[in-house]
């Protein structure tokens, strides 16, 4: 589903205009609160309700190999730079990452020049790296909190992540933006912008995700259920 506009009546985000981007089809969903949780399209989205939040798109590559190189991450201790980390995941590693800046995080490449830095970078960490069968290189857009001015490749910014209740910020009611961070981050997020949520909708519930363990990602593969 694409957003293609919010329904913003009297001060109030009611919902969402929605397009399938399979079928074409188009749809309007009400919500009693709407969660900009759209990463680095987060600044496009809050514009739609005559917002800002402040985002600076900065995509990286990322190198996977054939062959678990080591069994825990292995990350260099600096300054944050290119081909810094290598995280083993089931039968590949991979190597990230490099950083750039884009205005647009649908414009993204996959730079040969990155994916040749990620060899050279990774390979001083895993000599092994650079002899490792090639699987997959890709790029992503981080959703890094800050204006454009602030940052030059984007590795300036903060991995910080940040919840904002529209009501307070920006007195546009039943709309609430949870951007930044990274997937090492994402239940905390997840918590503090749920615990907002809550609280507008009059909601006391206390957070379980700290305690109870969620199922692996290949639980609906596996027919596994709840204990």
């Amino acid at each position: 589903m694409d957003v293609t506009g919010l329904i913003v009546q009297q001060g109030t985000v009611t919902g969402a205009a929605v397009r399938d981007l399979v079928t074409g089809r188009e749809a309007r969903i009400d919500a009693d609160i709407v969660v900009n949780a759209t990463g680095p399209w987060s600044e496009q989205v809050a514009q739609m309700a005559g917002v800002d939040v402040p985002i600076q798109p900065s995509p990286g590559v990322m190198l996977a190999v054939r062959g678990r190189l080591c069994n825990m991450v292995m990350n260099r201790l600096h300054k944050s730079g290119d081909g810094d980390i290598i995280v083993p995941q089931r039968a590949l590693s991979v190597v990230g990452t490099s950083s750039w800046k884009v205005e647009d995080p649908d414009d993204l490449s996959v730079p040969e020049d990155h994916v040749r830095r990620m060899i050279e970078e990774g390979s001083k960490l895993i000599p092994a790296v650079r002899q490792a069968t090639f699987r997959a290189a890709w790029s992503a857009a981080r959703p890094l909190i800050g204006t454009k001015e602030e940052a030059d490749s984007g590795r300036e910014l903060s991995r910080t992540f940040k919840t904002i209740d529209h009501a307070v910020e920006d007195a546009i009611e039943g709309f609430v933006t949870i951007t930044g961070g990274k997937g090492t981050t994402l239940r905390g997020m997840a918590e503090v912008c749920a615990d907002v949520v809550c609280t507008k909708l009059g909601i006391e519930e206390a957070c379980r995700t700290r305690e109870t363990v969620l199922l692996p990602h290949d639980a609906a593969f596996t027919g596994r259920a709840v204990a």
